[in-house]
């Protein structure tokens, strides 16, 4: 079997031919054409795996975007107003300890071994600090929906790749190549079009996503250096259960601290939405979980370069629906400041894979892509 390196998955073995049987090799021999058995199923074995696929793809799409929607609705100061992301986010990441922890005992191909167990103190180290950042990371992209569209938070969340670059320059992950720092230098400026002409700027919330962005390049960095070698967390629901605990309590007492118990408990919306309540706070980690699910299955079923493709095209979607939805208004000037993002990004991608370290140009690729609605 072939192993993924970042998450170290499984990948269906290439088909190999068996030996041609006695009687076949003497047809041949003969000058008899013989009929292969399997030909007929060929096309259908080909037609099977090509639904497969699709049917991933449009689920990651459905789950990424519904999950992306609902956030904003929920956050929105013109939607619901809900205005304790952090404390929802707590809430999220104990749904997704759950399903991570069904999912290992209905799987036991994604149980680790036991005598790979983290020591308390090698946790607390290696987690603890990834937990940290990831919840900043996801807190303070929650929060900055609050005040900005869908479509702005999106766009800015695509400059994640400048910030991969810049902490694996610091960490010593990867050597400084004057190549990337172009691409991220023409990545930059479309990130700087599409924002300098948004029409509905507000600091506050640019400043939020932005400092998710940064968060999100050194989570990177920092998965790179403490988790992904580790045999424990070596696939993404481990991962989860190991980090969502400790980021239920970073994010919880980020909540107490920033947006209080009691605005908490006498916050409006449990009058006003009722039961619904209980469907805002355990939709949106499902839909996470799901989510990361969805892109697992891509990954065993397909190449990196078509979930990279993929990826761009679930943000091209993210926007469309954004301005369907919520009437986002975009300028010329906006999408031609996408379009260098996007095709900035897929020449990143296509270097690292093509050029230099190919497994390492993986595990990066596969973390931006996955981690770009996390």
């Amino acid at each position: 079997m072939e192993t993924d390196p970042i998450l170290k998955v499984e990948r269906e073995p290439e088909f190999t031919p068996s030996p041609a049987p006695e009687a076949i090799v003497k047809d041949i021999e003969q000058g008899v054409a013989p009929v292969s058995q399997n030909e007929p199923d060929r096309p259908q074995h080909w037609i099977t795996r090509v639904v497969i696929i699709v049917l991933i793809v449009l689920a990651w799409y459905f789950f990424s975007l519904l999950l992306s929607m609902m956030n904003k609705w929920i956050f929105s100061e013109s939607k619901m107003d809900f205005q304790f992301p952090l404390f929802l986010s707590s809430c999220q990441m104990l749904v997704q300890m759950g399903f991570a922890k069904l999912t290992i005992l209905a799987f036991p191909r994604y149980q680790p071994n036991k005598k790979d167990n983290f020591s308390w103190l090698e946790y607390f180290y290696r987690a603890g600090i990834c937990a940290l950042v990831t919840g900043l990371d996801i807190g303070l992209s929650n929060a900055s929906l609050e005040t900005i569209t869908l479509s702005f938070y999106t766009m800015c969340r695509s400059s994640i790749l400048i910030f991969v670059f810049f902490f694996s320059v610091i960490f010593r992950i990867e050597m400084f190549d004057w190549i990337l720092l172009c691409i991220t230098l023409v990545i930059s400026a479309g990130v700087v079009l599409m924002v300098a002409t948004e029409t509905q700027f507000v600091l506050s919330g640019f400043l939020l996503v932005m400092a998710s962005s940064v968060l999100s390049g050194l989570r990177w960095a920092l998965t790179q250096k403490l988790l992904l070698d580790h045999p424990w967390t070596s696939n993404p629901f481990t991962s989860l259960f190991a980090l969502t605990p400790l980021m239920f309590l970073f994010l919880l007492v980020a909540g107490l601290i920033f947006e209080g118990p009691v605005r908490f408990i006498e916050s409006p919306a449990w009058k006003e939405f009722g039961p619904f309540m209980s469907v805002v706070i355990l939709v949106p980690g499902t839909l996470a979980f799901f989510m990361v699910a969805s892109e697992f299955g891509l990954i065993q079923k397909t190449s990196i370069v078509t979930l990279s493709v993929c990826g761009i095209l679930k943000e091209i979607i993210t926007i469309i629906a954004s301005t369907l939805f919520y009437h986002d208004i975009l300028l010329p000037i906006n999408i031609v400041g996408l379009v260098i993002t996007l095709c900035g990004i897929g020449v990143y991608n296509y270097y690292r894979i093509t050029k230099g370290n190919k497994k390492e140009a993986e595990k990066e690729v596969e973390y931006i892509v996955l981690n770009e609605n996390a």
